[in-house]
């Protein structure tokens, strides 16, 4: 105390540091409108095309996220990063300092530098072979792989039923803008807020939901992509959604974490 206040602790501290940063984000998100060169593109290309596109976005996403989970797993060194998180929360735990919680947060980041450096190649090359849609798969497996290795770097595990249903709604919210982007973000902070383990259903329906948000996103990226000569344009595009679904995703697993945190220490955060 020190004339009567409280001085805050630095868990506090980085509670209100994300808190500020979500907000900035948020808002971003919301006031933002697609390019207008997306809505020129979008008239330009023939309608049947565009649906066969959705459609094979939309299947390709299906794939990775319920297929693609024992592979990915694999590249995640789950028991490697489980044990890491162990160490460094028994940590902040014990002691709750800054330099603690620097830790974790870094080894965090770090592992998605990784990512992004493999997601950046692989899009810019298979661009500049004019390969576009089969590009689909990788992208969203090296995503999920980064979603994964963020969720286990904070302690949460990522692939149980609730857990998938969160990772679904966080993806989905990452890509949306405007006022969806505020219904899905009310969504996934419902869900972080509740234990309910969701229906097979639900899931299935929440799978097509995000698969669609990203095929409209990302459609005409991937068929930019496909076309000679420009298509290293569509691949350049996979860092900027990667570091736009990452940067959320990271937000709301740090906050999760720190909510945790506190009640173990017996600290309010507001």
């Amino acid at each position: 105390m020190l004339n009567g206040l409280r001085l805050t602790t630095p868990l506090e501290r980085e509670w209100r540091r994300l808190t500020r940063r979500e907000q900035a984000l948020e808002q971003a998100a919301v006031e933002a409108s697609a390019p207008k060169w997306r809505e020129d593109l979008e008239s330009r290309v023939p309608e049947k095309i565009l649906a066969g596109l959705q459609a094979a976005f939309s299947k390709g996403f299906s794939l990775v996220f319920q297929r693609g989970s024992p592979l990915l797993e694999r590249a995640c060194r789950t028991e490697e990063l489980r044990q890491q998180h162990q160490d460094l929360d028994r940590a902040v735990l014990r002691y709750g300092r800054r330099r603690d919680l620097r830790k974790l947060k870094g080894a965090s980041q770090r592992a998605q530098l990784g990512n992004l450096a493999v997601t950046t190649a692989e899009g810019i090359g298979l661009g500049a072979l004019g390969i576009g849609m089969p590009d689909i798969v990788i992208f969203l497996g090296m995503l999920l792989k980064g979603v994964y290795e963020t969720a286990l770097h904070y302690g949460f595990p990522y692939d149980t039923p609730r857990e998938r249903l969160l990772i679904l709604k966080m993806m989905e919210a990452a890509v949306s803008r405007g006022p969806e982007r505020k219904r899905c973000n009310a969504d996934v902070d419902l869900l972080l807020a509740s234990d309910r383990s969701p229906s097979p259903e639900e899931l299935q329906r929440q799978l097509r939901q995000t698969g669609n948000a990203f095929a409209a996103e990302m459609l005409l990226v991937k068929f930019v992509q496909g076309l000679p000569l420009v298509g290293v344009l569509g691949g350049a595009a996979n860092p900027l959604y990667y570091n736009r679904v990452m940067r959320y995703v990271q937000l709301k697993y740090q906050k999760r974490y720190l909510q945790g945190v506190a009640k173990h220490r017996g600290i309010y955060l507001r």
